[in-house]
């Protein structure tokens, strides 16, 4: 997985010359963007706090981009020898989005991310207990408001599926499965 990731990114930091050398005259030459991120969704029926960011190129109304996020709640279970066990869950992968009415302020844009992640428990020495690989699909919709030219606000609604080859440990698999909503912070060249 990680190996895979990083083979992306360093595919695409090498390919990304090639994609800018456009004419000068071109409006969407050198549009990209960075962002950091809050998704709050469910775990077992509990609030749970994610945050994150990515980055990605933008081609006309189009965004490619990858991005990562991680869980920040604590998630607390007991075993049935009482030993306590906090939940780390991490994922990552490709975004995919489009923005409708891309030259007004306010406009809403629509996305899938797919990801692959990891999930495991910490026992209280932080011993790794139970480590679970993790597939998901993220569609979302969102409206977004160009504060200026290099820097937007979004927010809007997503739902997370989450599929486990294998049973995730003191949970079941549905509980990672669940609407959410998202804000995010992006930086950028943002040309109408």
């Amino acid at each position: 997985m990680k190996r895979a990731l990083i083979i992306l990114v360093c595919f695409i930091s090498i390919t990304s010359p090639t994609y800018s050398q456009l004419e000068e005259n071109d409006q969407y030459a050198g549009e990209g963007l960075g962002y950091f991120g809050l998704d709050v969704r469910t775990i077992e029926n509990k609030p749970a706090l994610f945050l994150g960011g990515g980055g990605g190129f933008i081609i006309k109304n189009f965004t490619l981009g990858v991005f990562f996020s991680g869980l920040n709640s604590p998630f607390l279970k007991t075993d049935t020898t009482n030993i306590n066990y906090k939940l780390a869950y991490s994922y990552g992968g490709l975004e995919f989005n489009y923005t409708f009415r891309k030259s007004k302020h306010l406009n809403i844009f629509s996305g899938i991310k797919f990801n692959i992640g990891q999930t495991r428990m910490l026992d209280t020495y932080f011993v790794r207990y139970g480590k679970r690989t993790t597939y998901g699909i993220n569609p979302q919709l969102g409206i977004q408001y160009s504060v200026s030219d290099i820097f937007k606000i979004a927010f809007g609604i997503q739902y997370f599926y989450t599929y486990f080859p294998k049973s995730p440990v003191l949970y079941s698999a549905k509980d990672f499965s669940s609407p959410g909503v998202f804000l995010t912070f992006k930086l950028g060249t943002f040309k109408n």
